[in-house]
């Protein structure tokens, strides 16, 4: 916790104490009780002593200083650490030149969002999703030490994942980098595969090579973004 103040405090400070302000670290703390625990911001506020008022403020204040750390770590992977990661893969699975993983999440949504705050060709009901609620369909590309390289968090929860990888920056990075030529990427059945993703066989007979790979394949995308997600923020 205080070395996530230390990073936010610049984004965090007042200029005076008019209307004695919250420090950083209450601030932070504020809004770590409601995001990790997906409560009310009432009852956010409530723990620490303040209004629902202060509590929504706050909580949109530290965000938007957490989203201004974004690119200073999340970032595409040197060659170092995809050949590390793809070290580890090989001892473990037995599968040579894996450097990362792709997974998609949907995460909840309160309420129906409103026409008004929505980009031209969006409606509310674009953000239903097969879960039966609202909610963003996320795609995250992280390795085994679940260092984040990728996140987009802009695509309705009713979009499929294949679409959102075919939109995706990284995914455009890693197919055309000459630093990434030897790497694969593990994806599940969701994502189209190509030279450079890799996903599992459609229905392989038990007990066939095909089904051990499968398992092995599943067993790399697990560590790299079902690990990384965090089963408390999916719905799945």
């Amino acid at each position: 916790m205080l070395r996530l103040v230390d990073l936010l405090e610049p984004n965090l400070s007042f200029t005076s104490n008019r209307g004695m302000p919250l420090s950083p670290l209450q601030q932070t703390c504020v809004a770590m009780s409601y995001l990790a625990s997906s409560t009310f911001q009432r009852t956010a506020g409530l723990l620490a002593g303040v209004s629902k008022t202060c509590a929504h403020s706050t909580i949109h204040r530290v965000t938007r200083a957490i989203c201004h750390l974004a690119r200073d770590f999340i970032k595409v992977p040197s060659e170092d650490q995809m050949k590390e990661t793809a070290d580890f893969f090989l001892q473990k699975y037995g599968l040579p030149n894996f450097a990362c993983g792709v997974d998609g999440t949907q995460i909840p949504l309160a309420l129906k969002p409103s026409e008004a705050d929505l980009p031209p060709g969006l409606n509310g009901q674009d953000f239903w999703c097969r879960h039966q609620c609202y909610s963003l369909n996320c795609q995250i590309v992280a390795n085994q030490k679940h260092q984040i390289y990728s996140i987009t968090a802009r695509w309705a929860g009713s979009t499929h994942d294949s679409r959102i990888w075919r939109g995706s920056s990284f995914k455009e990075w890693f197919e055309n980098c000459d630093n990434t030529k030897q790497f694969l990427i593990a994806g599940d059945s969701a994502y189209p595969i190509s030279t450079k993703l890799v996903k599992p066989y459609f229905r392989p007979a038990p007990q066939s090579r095909q089904s051990l790979f499968n398992h092995k394949l599943s067993g790399i995308r697990t560590i790299c973004t079902e690990d990384t997600i965090g089963e408390s923020c999916k719905i799945t």
